[in-house]
């Protein structure tokens, strides 16, 4: 089961409408173990469907342990989380941009 804040923000924004509708989703997670954000991801992306967004498939950004993957400024620096993350706002601009058009 989703974490109940989760869920609570996902009920709050869908009320009136349909706000997700063809919109460009990318989902994040962080967490102490990459299986917890796994779950997660999954959880969240059967959530979703209801919403009818465009949920991107990839690249999954699975940030486990976050404590170490940021610098004392705030700043990634675990290389593969900035690559990744780097892929999926690319992809996500991408998808936002065609479907703005």
């Amino acid at each position: 089961a989703p974490p109940g804040v989760l869920k609570n923000a996902l009920d709050w924004l869908s009320r009136g409408g349909a706000p997700w509708k063809d919109k460009p989703v990318a989902i994040v997670s962080a967490a102490a173990g990459r299986a917890g954000g796994e779950r997660t991801q999954f959880a969240l992306r059967l959530m979703m469907v209801a919403f009818r967004p465009y949920l991107l498939q990839g690249p999954e950004m699975l940030l486990s342990n976050p404590s170490k993957a940021f610098d004392d400024q705030g700043n990634l620096t675990d290389e593969m989380a900035t690559k990744l993350l780097n892929e999926l706002m690319q992809d996500l601009r991408s998808a936002g941009q065609s479907r703005s058009g």
